[in-house]
């Protein structure tokens, strides 16, 4: 019948739907992390202890900068960092270092990991999940 026809349709639609949303959030999360390596120069990954692991830049003009901490330290200073990850709620956020102002860049981010493959390349996968809808995005940049 025609209504269940419909029905169908809506279900088809819904579903694909929810899945474009999962893969936008691991788009945005991917192009935010690129974004990083594009920006600053001397980029290098530091996994030193158990909080601020992460991508630092070493600029010689501007010194050490975290530009993306990948687990922040619940009771640490943040201001410095850029952009950080929050695996416990699985959200990306922005900070803008001159005003303190912090924005969210995208949510559902599952997993964000950064993984040196050699002391120039790093592995970065990303994966966005909601209800049953998953989505996952691995790629590669150039450390300094």
């Amino acid at each position: 019948s025609v209504a269940q026809l419909m029905k169908s349709e809506i279900h088809l639609f819904n579903a694909e739907t929810k899945q474009n949303i999962v893969e936008e959030n691991a788009r945005t999360a991917m192009n935010s992390v690129l974004d990083q390596f594009r920006l600053y120069g001397y980029v290098y990954y530091l996994s030193t202890s158990e909080y601020d692991n992460g991508l630092y830049s070493n600029d010689p003009v501007n010194g050490n900068t975290c530009i993306l901490n990948l687990n922040p330290d619940p009771e640490g200073d943040q201001d410095s960092t850029q952009m950080y990850y929050l695996p416990d709620e699985d959200e990306l956020w922005y900070r803008d270092t001159d005003t303190g102002n912090t924005y969210l860049i995208t949510g559902n981010i599952t997993t964000l990991e950064i993984q040196p493959v050699t002391s120039h390349l790093a592995r970065i996968n990303i994966v966005s999940e909601k209800s049953d809808y998953s989505f996952q995005l691995v790629t590669w940049a150039r450390l300094y």
